[in-house]
């Protein structure tokens, strides 16, 4: 079955949801936003729902004109075909007041072009609405006693992933990504209002709602009101406050409206809402920043033929705009050097357009680095970032603490680039405290670095299991690695201590993301900017890195969920984090290997963050061709990376040196160049 043909059937057999913004986006305080809601009967629940939520907010002066039309006919591109519809023409009036600030649309098309309406709406939106921001529904599938059997007609073993391709590949890289680069000064965003139905679903079914719920029945005692899934109220409620906590970033641990029931659906809310794809939020951590109309209007070296482009969008220390220079063109401003421009632009108009568009920019601090060892280091030991289950003497299930060290140094910098690092040890053993790494923390850190070494939990954590039975295995390390992951470890182990090591290198990732998380929360306290995050590790500890930095937020995070392991509570769930650099002392990819197999998911894309490698060709435990297996990845994907092979050394080649430099040295080297860091 042809891509194309599986999309258009797909969206022909769902239903519709509902689009998010986050905080970051809120510049002023605001009373509330006009908005324009279109879609079907899916999606008319949650846009009364927000207006009921609003108000109890505070928002007095939300307001929203929803027009509705059930099945296909609410679909965006059948709203805009239906031209002498009453609808259509509600539609246009309220576009043509001007004073529309959102503008919400459910997915859905039969056509090989699946953004046809939606384009054509955007269209006329922005006549008199410039700055209107657009949101995609994300629905839930509908036929719920059918979701099984619909994955596998599809090719996938569960719905979720069935959804989780719908989601990503459907409605973020066919549908958003095209349309964000036809409107590249329009925000545009995405919130999974399905997932709401599915984990209601399946916390129904693993008995842990705290309201007796059946699964189709009357709407206030069920989860679907009929066998097509139209929700009940229950699922109502959830996606209401999805809705409230994305738009209006209402804190729901602290909104006092009552859903009627028992569960605690603001916390089911804002877990879907933590765990959405960053990207694909309003702000999708960037930062619209428009140039003074003056710019604009400037020439550059061609009679009017190249005008300036309308805006440009701030992701960390890189500023990337896909405006008007010409159409399609794509701009990367690094650090105030242009180091690409697909304009066709001579030497002397790529110089204009630099000094012009690098007037209407933000200035960008880079933190301050020292060549040599300046600071006193101070070091905060033994912190606790998080807890995670594991395994006492008598194989009962316990809530361990997982420690870090903080290396900073003694000066007043409010501006200071963090360096987490992950120890080694075959995922069995291991410590933060190695000779090794304390010299690096304090290498780094005596130059200007917050450097941070963790612990976490490995095979010492995980009881004994000599004797037992598949099954048993299953059922020990319940709450500690997804089912499937050990089932997919059983099926290639050799031995039970290899299941035990494969379960262990699950645990060591969930809590290296859990330790940046905490970085990311106690930034300030250590005057950190999280623009400027490295990982690094040795090892297993490298391992970690690599699936760190290019791995997305919620994976090793949402396969368990808060019922099986209470200690995700503890991880700083409301945080995301962005790896600018990547530091791999003889690691491998293999992590992100089993990951694949596992979830059938390749993580790797042209924006995973840059990497340095050095790995010995010697390497008996970590073989060389590992690295070169990185190499040939990174180089697919023209992406930038330092490759060191440590000519004759073996594995753990601390002392290692390439052309006199040592690996401290190499890495700094890195480091700095990449990350445009002032040297002093």
């Amino acid at each position: 079955m042809k891509l194309i043909f599986k999309c258009v059937i797909l969206l022909m057999v769902v239903s519709t949801g509902v689009a998010a913004q986050s905080a970051d986006c809120i510049t002023e305080e605001t009373q509330g936003y006009n908005m324009l809601l279109i879609g079907n009967s899916f999606f008319r629940p949650y846009a009364e729902k927000l207006d009921i939520m609003a108000t109890d907010a505070g928002f007095e002066n939300h307001n929203s004109t929803i027009v509705i039309r059930g099945g296909e006919n609410g679909w965006a591109i059948n709203f805009w075909n239906d031209s002498t519809s009453l609808e259509h023409i509600e539609i246009k009036a309220a576009l043509d007041q001007g004073n529309i600030d959102f503008f919400g649309m459910t997915t859905g098309g039969e056509s090989a072009d699946l953004t046809e309406g939606h384009r054509a709406w955007i269209d006329y939106a922005l006549q008199n609405n410039p700055n209107i921001t657009i949101f995609i529904a994300i629905p839930q599938i509908d036929f719920p006693a059918d979701w099984e059997q619909r994955a596998q007609d599809f090719g996938f073993n569960t719905i979720q992933e069935l959804y989780d391709y719908f989601v990503n590949d459907l409605v973020h890289n066919t549908m958003v990504d095209s349309l964000r680069t036809e409107f590249p000064s329009t925000n545009f965003f995405t919130i999974p209002t399905g997932q709401i139905s599915k984990t209601l679903d399946q916390m129904n079914e693993d008995s842990v709602l705290l309201d007796v719920i059946t699964r189709f029945g009357p709407r206030e005692t069920s989860l679907f009101t009929d066998t097509k899934g139209h929700q009940g109220d229950i699922i109502r409620e959830a996606g209401g406050l999805l809705w409230l906590n994305s738009i209006y970033n209402v804190d729901l641990s602290t909104f006092s409206y009552n859903t009627g029931f028992n569960t605690d659906l603001h916390a089911v809310a804002q877990n879907i809402a933590n765990s959405h794809d960053s990207d694909y939020k309003l702000c999708f951590d960037n930062v619209v920043v428009n140039c003074p109309a003056d710019l604009m209007d400037a020439d550059l070296g061609g009679g009017g033929a190249n005008p300036v482009p309308s805006g440009t969008y701030l992701s960390g220390n890189s500023i990337v705009s896909t405006g008007n220079v010409f159409a399609g063109s794509t701009v990367v401003y690094d650090a105030g050097t242009i180091i690409h421009l697909d304009t066709g632009f001579s030497s002397d108009e790529m110089a204009d357009f630099s000094a012009i568009i690098g007037g209407c920019l933000p200035e960008i601090s880079a933190p301050v680095v020292k060549a040599d060892s300046t600071y006193t280091v101070i070091v905060d030991t033994d912190i606790t970032y998080t807890e995670g289950l594991g395994l006492d003497a008598m194989n009962t299930a316990i809530a361990m603490p997982q420690l870090l060290d903080v290396y900073y140094p003694d000066n007043n910098s409010t501006n200071r680039p963090v360096f987490m690092f992950i120890h080694g040890g075959g995922f069995t053993g291991g410590t933060k405290t190695k000779p090794e790494i304390v010299d690096m923390a304090n290498y780094y850190a005596s130059r200007g670095w917050v450097f941070i070494s963790i612990d976490y939990r490995t095979t010492e954590e995980l009881g004994t299991i000599q004797g037992l039975t598949p099954e048993e295995l299953l059922t020990l390390y319940t709450g500690m690695a997804p089912q499937e992951w050990i089932q997919n470890a059983l099926q290639g182990a050799q031995n039970s201590g290899q299941v035990q090591q494969a379960t262990a290198m699950y645990l060591a990732q969930r809590d290296a993301k859990a330790a940046l998380r905490w970085i990311v929360a106690n930034s300030n306290t250590y005057n950190i900017n999280t623009d400027f995050i490295t990982v690094g590790g040795a090892s297993a500890g490298a391992i970690s890195t690599i699936t760190l930095g290019i791995s997305n937020q919620e994976d090793f995070r949402d396969e368990i969920p808060i019922t099986d392991d209470p200690t995700l509570s503890t991880t700083n769930l409301n945080e995301t984090y962005d790896v600018k650099s990547m530091v791999d002392f003889w690691g491998s990819n293999v992590k992100l290997e089993v990951f694949e197999a596992v979830y059938g998911l390749n993580r790797y894309d042209s924006s995973d963050p840059e990497l340095f490698i050095a790995h010995g060709t010697l390497d008996p435990a970590v073989l060389f061709s590992e690295a070169t297996e990185l190499d040939s990845i990174y180089n697919s994907l023209g992406i930038y990376h330092e490759f060191n092979p440590l000519v004759g050394a073996g594995h753990g080649a601390w002392n290692a040196t390439v052309n006199g430099k040592s690996l401290f040295e190499l890495s700094f080297d890195f480091l700095v160049a990449r990350q445009n860091l002032t040297v002093e």
